[in-house]
Parts: structure tokens; sequence; C-alpha cells
């Protein structure tokens, strides 16, 4: 009998194969988590409510990529997308305001982007850790102090910025269907909760 020494060709073979799945798996995860799409409201199973004689249809948007939701009228259209570089910053925008100036919509992937921003409106997710020391206002308060905790996470919401068309012959329509968007993600925010 031969003394063998090193490793043979289908240890090696093996090896390969298994390195090469599990570095595809990864990769495949990866660009799943970074890849977004926009989503349109659709009132997800609308709950109602009793109050005396009158009742009331609750329209949520559920962000099924935090597990939370939140009320919002659904006369308005709204979709969310978020910042291609922070998937824990949420901006929304709705399918008319984007149809009147892309800037105020988002990507091919759903995403906030140099060219594609929303409506400037938004809200932020803090980890229990990072709440504790992330600055939110210039008088200093964390997330901790004024955020929404939820799931573990605590909710900020962004403050409206200037209008988000760069077209000035849509800007009316555009500023008044941005003054929606802004009123909606304020309702929503006032209203989010665990989507569980």
């Amino acid at each position: 009998m031969r003394n063998q020494k090193g490793f043979s060709a289908v240890i090696v073979l093996v090896v390969l194969v298994v390195v090469a799945a599990v570095g595809f798996t990864g990769y495949y995860v990866w660009n799943k988590q970074h890849t977004k799409k926009a989503v349109v409201v659709v009132a997800s199973s609308p709950a109602t409510t009793k109050s005396s004689d009158t009742t009331t249809t609750k329209n949520y948007l559920v962000v099924k990529e935090w597990g939370v939701k939140g009320e919002v009228d659904k006369t308005v259209g709204v979709i969310y997308g978020f910042d291609s570089s922070d998937a824990n910053k949420l901006t929304f925008s709705s399918s008319s305001l984007a149809a009147l100036d892309g800037m105020c919509g988002f990507n091919a992937k759903g995403q906030v982007d140099s060219s594609h921003h929303g409506a400037y409106v938004g809200i932020f997710r803090y980890s229990s850790s990072d709440a504790a020391t992330a600055e939110v206002d210039a008088s200093g308060h964390t997330a901790k102090d004024v955020g929404t905790l939820v799931n573990g996470y605590y909710y900020v919401a962004l403050p409206a910025q200037s209008s988000c068309s760069q077209t000035a012959s849509d800007a009316a329509k555009t500023d008044a269907d941005q003054a929606k968007v802004v009123a909606a993600a304020k309702t929503f925010f006032s209203t989010i909760q665990s989507a569980n």
C-alpha cells in the first residue's frame, strides 16, 4: 500500500461546491434586502369600530419590512420607499404626486436616491441601543425622548421640507398633493403600531 499525502481531488471539489453555495445564498439574501419595491396602499382588511350609532372604517398602510402599520386616508394613494443607502429611513409619496413629477416618486427599485426623493416626509427607525444616543433635533432630544416605541424600535417622524417638485408649471398641483401626503404621513405616524 502506498503512502498517500494531501487532499484528493474529490475533497477539493466538495469544499468548492459548499463554499460556492454559501456565497450564492449570502449574495441572494443581501440583494433581496437591498432591492425593496415601492408599495401602493391597499386597505388590508379594514378594521371596523362602532362608537355610539356611527361606524368608522380605518384603512391601514402596512410596512411589511418593519412589521408596523398606521392609519392612512385611502383617497391619497400613499406609497412608500426606503432610502437606497439606509433601510431605516422610510419616505412617503403618492402615486399622483409621482406621476406629476418623477422627482417626487421613487426609482425603479422603489427607493429614494439622488434623483428620486419622495415627498420629503417620512420616518426614521432606531434600534433601542441607538435611540438613547441619536440626536433627532436641534434641542438635543434623542430618538428615545421623542420617538414612538413599537416592536423594539423607536420611530421618529421626519419633518416635512420644501416642495419636492422641480417643475414650476406643476408647482401648485404638486404642492397640494404633497400637503395631502404630509397629512397622511402625520396620521400614519400618530397611529403607528405593530402589524401583528
